[in-house]
């Protein structure tokens, strides 16, 4: 949901002719979702692999 609310955002300022605050807030939005994402993907594997 965080990230819908997020591209919600980017959105509105697209359609409000800011273009440089979108292309700015999608830019942060997408690195922040692929570091959370890397970090996540990394913390559940390990607790996998601890489990065997």
């Amino acid at each position: 949901m965080v990230w819908v609310a997020c591209y919600i955002v980017a959105t509105y300022f697209a359609f409000s002719q800011k273009m440089n605050a979108a292309i700015y807030w999608i830019a942060g939005t997408l690195l922040a979702q692929s570091i959370i994402s890397l970090f996540y993907q990394f913390f559940t594997n390990r607790k996998k692999n601890n489990k065997f």
